[in-house]
């Protein structure tokens, strides 16, 4: 059985959560995999980044990689650590988003 496509609303909105000053997106593969197709559905130009605890650790090193992070559309938690921290932080939805799936 193949798994049906999700049809998110037209304006998707992204919950995040501050995780070190990186807001990462509290998301399950399938919301990114939804978001995405919103955004080119809507021609909208968005960027990804996928990170985990060590891109964090870089974020709070470097303040232009952190800028770079929180501006982008989607920040997704590519490690189980930040799916936990996220998860205590209240955001119950998320699930790893592992970046080459």
């Amino acid at each position: 059985m193949e798994a049906q496509p999700v049809n998110p609303p037209a304006r998707l909105r992204i919950e995040r959560g501050d995780v070190l000053g990186v807001n990462v997106s509290a998301i399950t593969m399938d919301d990114a995999i939804a978001t995405i197709e919103c955004w080119i559905r809507e021609g909208r130009r968005e960027y990804v980044c996928i990170t985990g605890v060590h891109g964090v650790m870089e974020c709070r090193r470097d303040p232009s990689l952190r800028k770079i992070h929180n501006q982008a559309g989607m920040v997704t938690p590519d490690g189980v650590p930040l799916v936990y921290f996220l998860r205590l932080i209240g955001r119950k939805r998320t699930q790893r988003v592992y970046g080459p799936d």
